[in-house]
């Protein structure tokens, strides 16, 4: 997909999203159109809406940091992809004022592993007689005639509904077309082995450890001091099962915080916090009985009553606090027995169509700090007494935190900002050059900060790493490394797809032939650690492979002529190393079909080029 400047110009995401629960239903044709302008990703051309007319197709108007939204976004696709005669589109609002790069659309892509069409629209006036004031807000096409408009809850369980008497019905979708608009950004083309768009950080307390949140494998990893990997915790496999630490599923986790031996997690999608006690390496649940939910409550009885959506938890003194981004609430919850009771209603004030639901939740010494999505920060003492933090002209937070002697935060636009008591918020590592200021520790996409030892980390999303400061007048940051071990090193990343390529044919006569297939890797270097395998379709024995399998660049296949089969079906799996970006890792698994000719004198030495889609950073 080819961007110009315009267009990336024009990629700007409103973090933008609220609920609105007001019907807006009609059965009369509709003349909605997609605006010219529109950015579309993880789609290899640009859709228009007569291209949905033979589709049962489900809008939604989305934002990234709209937790809901990600959440139904997750069950629509996994529906949508059950029912060929059904089309996901998900669109954001573009936002001048937050400009974002392809990159980390691309990363948003990766993070929730989506494989449905998305656009990003300048604005929404093409969607004629539908008052979009919130987002989620889904809007529900049978064949050109819209039949559901709606926001927030009611919306996703009226297009669910729907859906559900269609597919009952049949004779709508046995008369739509079939074919599905597919990702042409496969989430899995950008997989790390090691971590990929990190999102929360916690510390083990009175210890050494860090530990990370690797949302797009659905897992936790454990490092050491030095940034190397001591424990994986989670299948790569989003759901839900309590046991060990290598074979326990989540979904989604979010935030997480370590006390007293074990390891909190707000496992947010599974609508649970999960507790791992990493001396006996078992994980249990403490919190949520795995319900969603929107209703606000006083308490919750441990894991027998729901809990919406939970995306961070913190720990001060010695009690646990979780945020529910569902009931935009704050509740204390017993560490022992998961008890929980409310310590405050958090704001809901709307910003556009934003939905102000927490997105970061911080301890100090006295205080909790929890950041919204729209930006604005609060501390909140024990009592639950909420105080906003005061912020500088159109200054957005995505996380505030105790450091030094006043308060660090990073920002939307990737600054890492502090402010000292009755002084005004400073950025730090900002230096003027010819007049202009010129700041050399921005980051991309943060999303968490946490401090440890002295140290500011910084959650750097967009490149996949943490930052680290050591003090306030730091000009650069440091990395903290995350090392591949030889137990990640070719690690098959969650979402991770195949590519079918069709071979040219290979020529069989009366003798046996070898197949020689060399890889055009564009500059990735074969990792010797790595998974690097042939695996053949095929059980006859009738062909042999090389005994390196794998070779540098290439492998061979010994080809006999009992085979007997129309075509060679080959699986083939490579760990590349990116060469502009020492230490990431690309899994790439294939599909290879090479069909069987029969020709006359065929050539006993026949060579083909397997070059595979190489997506670089």
């Amino acid at each position: 997909m080819s961007f110009t400047c315009r267009a990336i110009a024009a990629v700007w995401l409103s973090f933008v999203a609220a609920v609105s629960f007001a019907q807006v239903t009609t059965t009369e044709k509709t003349t909605d159109t997609f605006p010219e302008k529109a950015v579309w990703l993880n789609l290899d051309h640009t859709l228009a809406m007569e291209n949905l007319n033979e589709k049962i197709a489900i809008i939604v108007i989305s934002d990234e940091r709209c937790v809901e939204c990600g959440y139904y976004l997750r069950q629509l696709e996994a529906t949508s992809v059950k029912i060929p005669a059904t089309q996901l589109l998900e669109i954001m609002v573009a936002d001048t004022t937050n400009p974002l790069s392809r990159k980390h659309l691309v990363n948003y892509i990766q993070k929730h592993g989506y494989i449905h069409p998305i656009a990003v629209f300048p604005d929404l006036n093409g969607f004629n007689n539908v008052q979009v004031k919130s987002a989620p807000f889904f809007i529900l096409y049978e064949k050109g005639v819209r039949t559901i408009a709606q926001g927030g809850h009611d919306g996703f369980i009226s297009v669910t509904k729907r859906i559900e008497i269609l597919n009952e019905q049949g004779n709508v979708f046995n008369s739509c077309m079939k074919h599905q608009f597919r990702a042409y950004v496969e989430p899995g083309a950008y997989a790390n082995p090691v971590v990929e768009t990190p999102t929360y950080i916690g510390f083990e307390e009175g210890g050494e450890h860090v530990y990370l949140n690797d949302a797009a494998h659905n897992r936790m990893l454990e490092f050491d001091a030095n940034g190397s990997i001591t424990h994986l915790v989670g299948t790569t496999l989003p759901g839900y099962f309590d046991e060990n630490i290598y074979t326990s599923q989540f979904n989604r986790p979010g935030g997480m915080t370590h006390s007293n031996g074990k390891l909190f997690i707000a496992d947010t999608y599974n609508n649970r916090v999960r507790v791992i006690d990493m001396g006996s390496e078992q994980v249990s649940s403490l919190l949520g009985s795995g319900y969603i939910t929107w209703k606000r409550v006083k308490t919750i009885d441990a894991r027998y009553e729901p809990i919406g959506l939970p995306v961070d938890v913190a720990v001060l003194g010695s009690l646990l606090y979780v945020a529910s981004a569902t009931t935009n609430q704050l509740y204390e919850v017993d560490m022992k027995d998961g008890a929980a009771r409310l310590l405050c209603d958090l704001p809901t004030n709307n910003a556009g169509l934003l939905r102000n639901c927490p997105v970061n939740l911080q301890a100090g010494t006295s205080m909790l700090y929890v950041t919204m999505a729209d930006g604005r920060a609060y501390k909140v003492d024990r009592k639950g007494k909420l105080s906003e933090i005061k912020k500088a002209n159109s200054l957005r937070f995505v996380a505030v935190c105790e450091w030094k002697n006043g308060l660090a935060c990073v920002t939307r636009d990737g600054r890492v900002m502090y402010l000292e008591e009755d002084k005004d918020w400073k950025t730090i590592g900002e230096q003027t050059a010819e007049g202009k200021a010129k700041n050399d520790v921005r980051v991309a996409g943060p999303t968490d900060i946490m401090v440890k030892d002295g140290d500011l980390y910084i959650v750097d999303s967009d490149n996949h790493l943490v930052r680290m400061l050591g003090s306030t007048s730091d000009k650069l940051m440091k990395n903290f490394w995350f090392r591949p071990s030889q137990e990640l090193v070719g690690f098959d990343a969650a979402h991770t797809g195949g590519d079918l390529a069709l071979l040219d044919t290979l020529f069989m006569d009366d003798k046996t032939v070898q197949l020689r297939v060399l890889l055009d890797l564009e500059g990735y270097a074969i990792v010797p650690q790595g998974q690097n395998e042939l695996i053949l379709g095929d059980g006859s024995g009738t062909i042999k492979l090389d005994s390196e399998t794998v070779r540098k660049e290439e492998f061979t296949l010994t080809v006999s002529p009992e085979y007997t089969d129309p075509d060679i079906y080959l699986e083939v799996y490579l760990t590349l190393e990116n060469p502009e970006n020492k230490g990431f890792f690309l899994i790439k698994r294939a599909y290879l079909d090479i069909p069987i000719g029969k020709q006359q004198g065929a050539d006993i030495l026949q060579e083909q080029i397997y070059k595979p889609t190489l997506l670089p950073y």
